[in-house]
């Protein structure tokens, strides 16, 4: 369902998007099921194509480094809770 409302034009529905990713992200045990389903694609894509706002993209870095991290340090950066 992210994927889908992903694709959107609209910079809030992005920045929402973005933000359930990030807090995602950010659960134990949930960043290998993300990564297999495409969630770094998603993110990526978010990031570098679709968003225009600075807080957009930076909810897409924090989720993109914690999917590729552990989740010992996800936690520790945090989750996008605004």
């Amino acid at each position: 369902m992210l994927a889908d409302l992903s694709n959107s034009y609209s910079e809030e529905t992005q920045q929402d998007c973005a933000k359930c990713l990030c807090n995602l992200s950010c659960s134990r045990g949930l960043q290998a099921p993300m990564v297999a389903q495409g969630g770094v694609g998603i993110v990526t894509i978010v990031a570098m194509v679709r968003a225009v706002s600075m807080p957009t993209k930076r909810y897409c870095a924090i989720a993109l480094l914690n999917l590729l991290s552990e989740v010992r340090d996800a936690r520790e950066r945090g989750r996008a809770w605004e």
